[in-house]
């Protein structure tokens, strides 16, 4: 007795919570609980194709996106031979330009040597003077 005792309040709640919910085999009309259900899950299921969809953009996106890191790091890397190059070459062209400068500066003091001793050998050749050419 003891035992039913203790299973009776478990039989009242498993009858009454039974029977208020309709079996599948049921020919209960669908109740406004029902159709909301449906709409929920309809509802989910769209939502779930939208996520899809959204997790397949953001896949695309973040492979380009990896993709255009990919191409700026090796741009980075093309961008910073370039300025050493740049670099090694302005260097050379300041060794060039001061060797000019140089080559320059001793042409014209050739130059200047020349014209005076054009001068001096044309004042001293009316006289005869063929030594100063040999100097």
């Amino acid at each position: 007795m003891a035992f039913f005792s203790r299973l009776l309040p478990f039989a009242i709640f498993s009858a009454v919570f039974l029977a208020g919910i309709p079996g599948p085999g049921c020919g209960f009309a669908a109740g406004p609980d029902d159709e909301q259900i449906r709409k929920i899950e309809s509802r989910l299921s769209q939502d779930r194709k939208k996520l899809h969809a959204f997790d397949a953009r953001e896949k695309d996106i973040l492979e380009t996106l990896s993709k255009l890191e990919r191409e700026v790091a090796g741009k980075r890397g093309s961008l910073a031979r370039l300025e050493r190059r740049i670099r090694s070459e302005k260097t050379e062209i300041r060794r060039l330009n001061r060797t000019l400068d140089d080559l320059e500066k001793s042409l014209k003091r050739t130059e200047a040597r020349l014209v005076r001793k054009l001068v001096t050998l044309y004042r001293y050749v009316r006289r005869g003077y063929y030594r100063t050419l040999l100097e």
